[in-house]
Protein backbone atom coordinates (compact mmCIF):
# COMPACT_ATOMS: atom_id res chain seq x y z
CA UNK A 1 0.00 0.00 0.00
CA UNK A 2 2.98 2.30 0.94
CA UNK A 3 4.72 1.74 -2.19
CA UNK A 4 1.12 2.86 -4.28
CA UNK A 5 1.10 5.96 -2.44
CA UNK A 6 4.89 6.84 -3.00
CA UNK A 7 4.71 6.14 -6.69
CA UNK A 8 1.37 8.29 -6.61
CA UNK A 9 -1.06 5.47 -7.20
CA UNK A 10 -3.28 6.12 -4.61
CA UNK A 11 -5.02 8.45 -5.82
CA UNK A 12 -5.85 10.38 -2.56
CA UNK A 13 -5.61 14.53 -1.93
CA UNK A 14 -2.82 16.28 -0.47
CA UNK A 15 -4.34 16.34 2.97
CA UNK A 16 -4.52 12.51 3.08
CA UNK A 17 -0.81 12.17 1.19
CA UNK A 18 0.41 14.34 4.26
CA UNK A 19 -1.37 11.85 7.21
CA UNK A 20 -0.01 8.92 5.22
CA UNK A 21 3.58 10.30 5.35
CA UNK A 22 3.51 11.18 8.78
CA UNK A 23 1.69 7.76 9.80
CA UNK A 24 4.01 6.23 8.03
CA UNK A 25 6.71 7.97 10.26
CA UNK A 26 5.03 6.68 13.40
CA UNK A 27 4.81 2.94 12.26
CA UNK A 28 8.68 3.25 11.56
CA UNK A 29 10.62 5.35 14.10
CA UNK A 30 7.79 5.58 16.94
CA UNK A 31 7.05 9.28 18.27
CA UNK A 32 8.48 12.39 17.04
CA UNK A 33 12.08 13.20 18.26
CA UNK A 34 14.55 16.40 17.21
CA UNK A 35 16.88 14.07 16.73
CA UNK A 36 15.33 11.16 14.94
CA UNK A 37 16.76 10.48 11.62
CA UNK A 38 13.57 10.16 9.36
CA UNK A 39 13.58 8.98 5.57
CA UNK A 40 13.81 11.27 2.57
CA UNK A 41 10.73 12.75 1.38
CA UNK A 42 10.64 10.87 -1.85
CA UNK A 43 9.74 7.38 0.60
CA UNK A 44 7.47 9.18 2.19
CA UNK A 45 5.67 11.27 -0.34
CA UNK A 46 4.48 11.45 -4.11
CA UNK A 47 7.53 13.18 -5.64
CA UNK A 48 4.96 13.96 -8.38
CA UNK A 49 3.12 15.88 -5.89
CA UNK A 50 6.01 18.21 -4.85
CA UNK A 51 7.08 18.81 -8.46
CA UNK A 52 3.54 19.83 -9.52
CA UNK A 53 3.59 22.17 -6.23
CA UNK A 54 7.09 24.02 -7.70
CA UNK A 55 5.61 23.78 -11.03
CA UNK A 56 2.64 26.52 -9.90
CA UNK A 57 4.73 28.80 -9.27
CA UNK A 58 6.12 31.25 -11.60
CA UNK A 59 9.85 30.18 -12.94
CA UNK A 60 10.52 33.74 -14.18
CA UNK A 61 11.05 36.33 -11.74
CA UNK A 62 8.34 39.15 -11.96
CA UNK A 63 8.84 41.78 -14.12
CA UNK A 64 11.48 40.10 -16.34
CA UNK A 65 10.11 39.93 -20.32
CA UNK A 66 9.72 37.10 -22.20
CA UNK A 67 11.51 37.06 -25.51
CA UNK A 68 9.29 35.71 -28.09
CA UNK A 69 10.44 32.02 -29.06
CA UNK A 70 13.31 31.64 -31.61
CA UNK A 71 14.29 35.37 -30.89
CA UNK A 72 17.32 34.57 -29.05
CA UNK A 73 17.58 30.31 -29.20
CA UNK A 74 20.73 29.13 -29.66
CA UNK A 75 22.99 32.03 -28.92
CA UNK A 76 24.58 32.75 -25.54
CA UNK A 77 21.61 34.95 -24.16
CA UNK A 78 19.09 31.70 -24.39
CA UNK A 79 21.58 29.28 -22.83
CA UNK A 80 22.26 31.57 -20.24
CA UNK A 81 18.16 32.06 -19.25
CA UNK A 82 17.51 28.44 -19.66
CA UNK A 83 20.20 27.93 -16.98
CA UNK A 84 19.21 30.56 -15.08
CA UNK A 85 15.41 28.73 -15.30
CA UNK A 86 16.70 25.35 -13.81
CA UNK A 87 18.09 26.60 -11.12
CA UNK A 88 15.28 28.44 -10.16
CA UNK A 89 13.03 25.77 -10.73
CA UNK A 90 15.24 23.39 -8.49
CA UNK A 91 15.26 26.03 -5.90
CA UNK A 92 11.32 25.79 -6.23
CA UNK A 93 11.40 21.63 -5.66
CA UNK A 94 13.85 22.22 -2.38
CA UNK A 95 11.45 25.03 -1.44
CA UNK A 96 8.55 23.23 -1.96
CA UNK A 97 9.62 19.53 -0.54
CA UNK A 98 10.85 21.65 2.80
CA UNK A 99 7.37 23.33 3.51
CA UNK A 100 5.81 19.36 2.95
CA UNK A 101 8.46 17.83 4.57
CA UNK A 102 7.55 20.50 7.69
CA UNK A 103 3.91 19.84 7.46
CA UNK A 104 4.72 16.27 7.84
CA UNK A 105 6.66 16.72 10.86
CA UNK A 106 4.15 18.38 12.59
CA UNK A 107 1.54 16.21 11.78
CA UNK A 108 3.69 13.00 13.22
CA UNK A 109 4.30 15.49 16.24
CA UNK A 110 0.47 14.87 16.52
CA UNK A 111 0.71 10.98 16.74
CA UNK A 112 2.32 10.77 20.18
CA UNK A 113 1.52 7.27 21.74
CA UNK A 114 0.03 5.52 18.75
CA UNK A 115 1.18 2.51 17.91
CA UNK A 116 2.67 0.74 15.27
CA UNK A 117 -0.45 -1.21 15.01
CA UNK A 118 -2.34 1.76 15.24
CA UNK A 119 -0.30 3.58 13.23
CA UNK A 120 -1.20 1.00 10.22
CA UNK A 121 -4.49 0.63 11.51
CA UNK A 122 -4.93 4.40 10.41
CA UNK A 123 -3.10 4.22 6.78
CA UNK A 124 -4.74 1.41 6.07
CA UNK A 125 -8.20 3.20 7.46
CA UNK A 126 -7.41 6.04 4.92
CA UNK A 127 -6.01 4.15 1.85
CA UNK A 128 -9.23 1.96 1.94
CA UNK A 129 -11.37 5.37 1.21
CA UNK A 130 -9.93 5.03 -2.66
CA UNK A 131 -12.50 2.65 -4.23
CA UNK A 132 -10.08 0.85 -6.26
CA UNK A 133 -8.44 0.13 -3.36
CA UNK A 134 -6.43 -3.25 -3.57
CA UNK A 135 -7.62 -3.75 -6.95
CA UNK A 136 -4.19 -4.11 -9.39
CA UNK A 137 -3.40 -1.69 -12.25
CA UNK A 138 -1.78 -1.88 -15.10
CA UNK A 139 -1.02 0.32 -17.99
CA UNK A 140 -2.70 -0.45 -21.04
CA UNK A 141 -1.88 1.33 -24.40
CA UNK A 142 -4.59 2.37 -26.84
CA UNK A 143 -4.95 2.07 -30.16
CA UNK A 144 -8.08 3.05 -32.37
Amino acid sequence: CHEMVVRGQLPACEDDLLSLAALRLQCLLGDFSALSPYPPLEQLFPAGVVEARALLAPVDPPGCPSFPGGLLAGTLWGHKRRQEQDQRLRARLREEGAVVMSAILERWKALAGYSRRDSMAAYLTIARQWSGFGCTLYEVDFYI
